[in-house]
């Protein structure tokens, strides 16, 4: 199918299911009752309560005027930098608006921080000038600990080279949260209110994203008005852009290709972490779910199993032939391939919100409630529990490990009495259809990515599987829901590191570091509760020579 838009699906094996989808879509009159909030598309629970983000380009026009008015301020204080400190929806979606349109004429340049590891708060804080930085905080619920913390930790900081801190301070959080009353006791510069009948990754075009976007200098006219134009398509009846990528979704999941593999061309590079967490929170639940599959490394096409379905986002403006060859390569060797146009980066905007649309409509179609995540509270509240014993015993509750391998100390829930054995028995066990999952909680330098990514290479030819890389501790807030309540078919590669300095929070007696291991270990422990396979590497002997020690170990046992 190629649309008027520019956009072409090759479904191959999944096409028959897709179309029989898109004409039952059709008689049940779903697209209206999408629209007109009808329970019964999903569960029948409290999915008309998380809708408001189908409106959310006309209600946050308004907020237009005084978003520039802000960034006018600040801009004539002196600011030349904003960061931004949050965690899931509230980072992602200003961390696509980044790296998509860079720095801007006469704007601040936008930076954030979505890490509680002390190596990476101290780089951010040691490369910026904090006397010309606005400090926004986001955070839906305002009590999400990562956001919390970084404001300790940035408002302390701002204390010790400005008079008044607060002015150096903006808030998006919804009303009545503990960050709105700590805002107006802190005299923040600015509050502007989130929606609670938006869920945190549904959120992209609410104040959410686009007060970081219009700090940054981002057209937030035309941002919204593409954004407009695709919220009346997805109103339609005929070529529904959100309508068809849902269905075509849907019927893939029901093919058993569930491992929606990214290919997005360089300049929407970014977009693919947003929509992985949009996807794998809102689907991986109640054992089900569609496993998003981001920056994977291109693998010959014989490597790849009957379980994917590749999603190009091609920006039609500066497209790359080396895709395209690679997308046409992929559909002639009959796996289902869905290109998505997208004209110019101005429709950003426009992109989350045909995803948002597709993937109510996936759920819908998987007979699941997509705006819930009720497995994100369990690594929650362990790393809380840990972290009360650390605050009565001065120490974090570690499990037991099978023993110490080239300064690898491993740990495991699958049999095994050293760490070869047990290696072996984690990779031996993956089979058709499992993914395999690399959680770094380590610094994300250049070299670990390269590393990680030679490794999911590797596990990817050798064992015809589909590989994804998350840094904790952030995907938790991401792909944490799909890992623990979507299919048993993740093998999960867990790798922990002690921080070169540690730094402190201000008053806790927890540091960073030790709330980063909290959080490894609180998800360490959710997964070995739901009977997954997990292997944890902790690098004694720092990132350098652990990254080294690690590739050896799993190269050679593959």
């Amino acid at each position: 199918m190629h649309t008027s838009r520019g956009d072409v699906y090759r479904l191959a094996s999944c096409v028959e299911r897709f179309e029989s989808t898109l004409r039952g879509w059709s008689d049940s009159n779903a697209t209206d009752r999408l629209w007109g909030r009808d329970t019964s598309l999903w569960t029948g629970a409290d999915e008309d309560r998380w809708l408001d983000w189908l409106t959310a380009v006309d209600r946050h026009r308004p907020e237009i005027d005084q978003i520039r008015s802000l960034a006018r301020e600040v801009r004539d204080d002196g600011i030349t930098d904003c960061l931004l400190l949050g965690m899931g929806g509230s980072s992602l979606c200003p961390e696509v608006v980044s790296e998509t349109f860079g720095p801007q004429p006469q704007a601040a340049r936008l930076h954030v921080l979505d890490s509680t590891l002390p190596d990476q708060v101290r780089r951010l804080r040691d490369s910026l000038d904090l006397a010309h930085t606005l400090v926004v905080v986001a955070s839906k619920s305002g009590s999400t600990v990562e956001p919390n913390v970084l404001l300790d930790y940035f408002e302390a900081e701002l204390s010790k080279v400005v008079d008044v801190p607060g002015r150096h301070i903006a808030a998006v959080t919804d009303p009545g949260s503990a960050l709105e009353a700590r805002a107006v006791e802190g005299n923040f510069r600015s509050v502007l209110a989130g929606v609670p009948q938006i869920g945190g990754r549904f959120s992209a075009l609410s104040n959410f994203g686009i007060l970081p976007a219009g700090l940054a200098g981002v057209d937030l006219n035309g941002y919204l008005d593409h954004a407009g134009d695709m919220t009346e398509a997805c109103r339609g009846v005929s070529e529904n852009p959100g309508v068809l990528l849902g269905a075509a979704l849907g019927a893939a999941y029901y093919e058993g290709r569930d491992k929606v593999t990214l290919v997005v061309s360089p300049g929407l590079w970014e977009m693919g972490a947003w929509i992985e967490q949009l996807v794998a929170e809102s689907t991986g639940k109640v054992g089900v779910g569609l496993c998003p599959v981001n920056q994977e490394p291109v693998l010959d096409v014989t490597s790849y199993g009957s379980d994917r379905v590749f999603t190009y986002i091609r920006l039609a403006s500066e497209p790359e032939d080396a895709q395209d060859a690679f997308i046409d390569s992929l559909s002639r060797a009959g796996h289902p391939t869905i290109t998505l146009s997208v004209e110019d980066v101005e429709r950003l905007g426009a992109e989350f919100y045909r995803w948002e649309f597709a993937v109510a409509v996936a759920g819908s179609l998987m007979e699941i409630n997509p705006f819930d995540q009720p497995n994100v509270q369990e690594s929650k509240e362990i790393t809380s529990a840990l972290l009360a014993g650390f605050d009565a015993d001065g120490a974090l509750n570690e499990p037991a490990a099978v023993g110490d391998c080239g300064g690898l100390r491993v740990t495991t829930t699958v049999p095994g009495d050293s760490p070869e054995r047990a290696l072996a028995e984690i990779l031996s066990s993956i089979r058709v259809g499992d993914y395999l999952a690399l959680l770094a909680y380590c610094d994300r330098t250049d070299e670990a990515q390269a590393t990680f990514q030679r490794i999911r290479k590797q596990i990817g030819t050798t064992r015809r599987v589909a590989t994804t890389l998350g840094y904790g501790p952030r995907f938790l807030h991401s792909t944490g829901q799909l890992h623990k309540g979507g299919p048993n078919t993740g093998v999960f590669l867990q790798v922990t590191t002690s921080p070169d300095e540690d730094l402190a929070i201000p008053g806790k007696s927890a540091t960073f570091g030790i709330l980063s291991r909290a959080q490894a270990l609180g998800d360490y422990q959710a997964l070995s509760e739901k009977g997954r396979r997990v292997i944890r590497f902790d690098m004694r002997e720092g990132l350098t020579a652990g990254l080294h020690a690690l590739e050896s170990l799993i190269m050679g046992s593959l």
